[in-house]
């Protein structure tokens, strides 16, 4: 029951990491490119 309950919120938590990352090396290139 602990494993279920711990392992989907840190794949959330993960989930919700990568994304963040993801929009962080966008907006990067973005200025990079621009700049």
């Amino acid at each position: 029951i602990l494993n279920s309950v711990t392992i989907p919120d840190k794949h959330y938590r993960l989930q919700k990491f990568l994304k963040i990352v993801t929009v962080s090396i966008a907006r990067l290139s973005s200025i990079m490119s621009v700049g």
